[in-house]
């Protein structure tokens, strides 16, 4: 499987060339601008989304006196979208605008990547706050089997903070973007502050499902590779589910990676049951919302399992490709020391888990409570403020940092 990121070979020194210019044009301009002290420019979703950790953080912002925030996005529909419900506070990042607010900000927040904010994202200055998109077993950045070394020099030499939910999970992105653990700030991320509010009555009135008993299945993405067979095991008897959840009068949603939409929609097609249905992106924006209506978490390696552990229900772990997930992509820790449910890696042990945990068994209860509190050190709802002040305390730098010398590390 060809990687989609992966620049052809012709365009790989057209493409060099043009970043060198556009770095070195945007970093000198960033330099020689002032900066405000309460302008923030935030982005994320490498600039398609609104969503997740920067969106919960700006809406935020605009509610909290003293701020001046600004969404800058490479999609034309998302600044629509926002201005819509912020006027006057989204902008294209190709716009005159964008590139003046995104100079004078203090900070630029995102939440994958400089990618987030387009144009401004050349800007080498030291001065992105990086919010993260969860955190799971699977490695990210420097701590990966294979990556791009050049490519994540250039990214991570530029972040002055991360921002993350625990000394624990510091201890990763110290790994993963080689930043001292001085400069990772473990005081919560704003979508999990989201998660800890009451659920919202017009979703499940929108749909209807979410008034009985639901089961998520959330798997991860791999990078080599789509899932054909969207069930929890490859392969497992169909029937057997239906009835299972039949009994139990529960529906399973599949929540796929956005890349695999469509290999989803295909698996559940086949089952042609009600009691299997799609949860992606266009039936549920919001993740955070969706997961207040979940009774029982399905997951691989995703991160999703990390947050759900703030609700305190029943997790099933579906390990099925372990050791081949592990050598391509590798882990930050042992799977098997802090996946607090049952792995089940055939139909059967998937049928037989599913069945306990409906029934009310909740046999994993006691690794969960050990789990959350080393995952999280904050429970409180109030990650956005922390980070909000934390931002406050420091000082306005004019001119920012260089980047990190990473020759040297």
């Amino acid at each position: 499987m060809v990687n989609r990121r992966q620049a052809t070979s012709s365009l790989k020194p057209l493409r060099g060339l043009v970043r060198r210019v556009l770095t070195a044009a945007m970093t000198t301009v960033d330099l020689l601008t002032p900066k405000s002290r309460t302008l923030l420019v935030i982005g994320g979703d490498e600039g398609t989304k609104f969503a997740g950790n920067s969106r919960m953080l700006f809406e935020h912002a605009c509610r909290t006196e003293g701020w001046d925030p600004y969404w800058i996005s490479t999609s034309r529909e998302v600044v629509a979208t926002v201005d819509a419900a912020h006027p006057g506070r989204a902008v294209l990042d190709t716009s005159p605008r964008a590139l003046w607010l995104g100079m004078r900000a203090r900070a630029v927040l995102i939440s994958h990547s400089r990618r987030d904010v387009g144009l401004l994202g050349y800007s080498r200055a030291r001065r992105y706050v990086q919010l993260t998109h969860g955190v799971g077993p699977k490695t990210m950045g420097y701590a990966k089997r294979d990556f791009d070394r050049a490519a994540l020099d250039r990214e991570t030499s530029t972040y002055a903070h991360v921002v993350c939910s625990s000394p624990f999970e510091a201890t990763f992105w110290e790994r993963g973007y080689r930043l001292p653990l001085d400069d990772i700030w473990p005081i919560g991320v704003p979508r999990t502050d989201l998660l800890l509010e009451p659920a919202d009555p017009a979703l499940a009135a929108a749909h209807p499902v979410l008034r009985g008993t639901v089961v998520l299945y959330a798997p991860t993405f791999r990078d080599w590779a789509v899932l054909e067979d969207y069930l929890p095991v490859p392969g497992m008897d169909q029937a057997a589910l239906v009835d299972l959840l039949e009994r139990h009068d529960a529906t399973l949603l599949i929540r796929p990676h956005y890349y695999e939409t469509d290999a989803a929609r295909a698996t559940i097609d086949r089952v042609g049951s009600p009691r299997v249905q799609t949860a992606d992106d266009s039936v549920f924006g919001d993740t955070m919302e969706l997961l207040k209506h979940v009774d029982v978490l399905v997951t691989d390696y995703s991160s999703i399992y990390t947050d759900f552990l703030l609700l305190d229900r029943p997790e099933i772990f579906n390990p099925v490709d372990l050791a081949e997930y592990e050598a391509a992509r590798g882990f930050f820790f042992r799977y098997e020391d802090h996946t607090p449910g049952t792995k089940a890696v055939t139909g059967a042990e998937f049928l037989a888990a599913l069945d306990a945990e409906l029934s009310g068994q909740d046999p994993h209860r006691e690794e969960r409570a050990r789990e959350r509190a080393l995952f999280f050190a904050h429970r409180d709802g109030g990650s956005r403020d922390r980070i909000l002040q934390r931002l406050a305390e420091q000082p306005v730098r004019w001119p920012a940092p260089l980047p990190r010398r990473r020759s040297t590390r």
